[in-house]
């Protein structure tokens, strides 16, 4: 008998602060150019060094999906029930990772007696804030990343009757995980530690090595990690009856856990 199956599975996902999303940041004085390149605007992130600080939130979205093809073959043969079969599936997670709003920090540098020192009693963060005047800023802009990974199985097995009441079973599984890939290769997959950073053009009078290595440029391998090559899995097990009532069974196998991964905001996409 053959059994041929495949499948597919999609769940989507995404997280935003309910409270400002698609807030107008122009209606906070900031320029219609920053509030066109904010993705997903939201009222601003205001930190400050000694009041509370509110707002922020960001926006990201997952879409998890997989795809899958497996078939078994089985066939009794006198005593044995023999099977084996083979597991194709591609594991996805596509989507954004936090992306905006802006984000403003306020000290009390611009408003101390001397902005250079900190003097007792002068200076406030609020008061900062109330001028205009951000000590910092940020925004998160990123890419749309869909990394994969692929799996592989095969295994074949049999359930041998010795007796009307004892049957053993054996079986042999081999696993192989790829590393993780990322559709379009916006993946950094190691670091090269003896050539030259590219900072080195601006600096003078000392050494600065080192490069990250992205997927596919220049012969580096399109997968992060170090995935196994074969990953064993032997199975054994029994069932006796030990009379009309009870059946005592038992096993022994090993299992290989999956790998988990999640896209981050790889350097030189975000």
């Amino acid at each position: 008998m053959l059994t041929v199956r495949w499948g597919f599975n999609r769940f989507f996902t995404t997280s935003f602060p309910t409270s400002s999303a698609g807030f107008n940041l122009t209606t906070l004085g900031l320029p219609a150019s920053l509030a066109a390149a904010t993705p997903d605007a939201a009222f601003p992130a205001v930190t400050m060094s000694d009041v509370a600080s509110f707002g922020g939130g960001t926006t990201t979205r997952d879409v998890y999906y997989s795809r899958s093809f497996n078939a078994t073959i089985s066939k009794f043969l006198g005593r044995h029930s023999v099977k084996a079969g083979f597991d194709f599936r591609t594991l996805h997670d596509d989507g954004t990772p936090a992306v905006g709003p802006t984000s403003l920090g306020f000290s009390d540098v611009f408003t101390r007696a001397t902005p250079q020192v900190s003097t007792a009693g002068t200076g406030a963060s609020l008061a900062t804030m109330l001028l205009g005047y951000p000590t910092s800023g940020s925004m998160n802009v990123v890419a749309n990343f869909n990394d994969f990974l692929r799996y592989y199985g095969g295994f074949v097995q049999d359930d041998f009757r010795i007796t009307s009441k004892l049957t053993v079973n054996f079986g042999l599984r081999f696993e192989h995980e790829s590393g993780i890939r990322e559709a379009n290769n916006k993946l950094i997959v190691g670091f090269n530690s003896t050539v030259a950073s590219p900072l080195q053009q601006n600096v003078t009078g000392v050494q600065i090595p080192g490069q990250v290595q992205y997927a596919g440029v220049n012969g580096n391998p399109l997968e992060t990690g170090n995935a196994l090559g074969v990953k064993p899995a032997p199975r054994v097990g029994f069932a006796y009856a030990a009379d009309g009532k009870t059946v005592v069974r038992g096993g022994y196998g090993i299992y290989w856990a999956p790998s988990f991964f999640s896209f981050q905001n790889t350097i030189g996409y975000s």
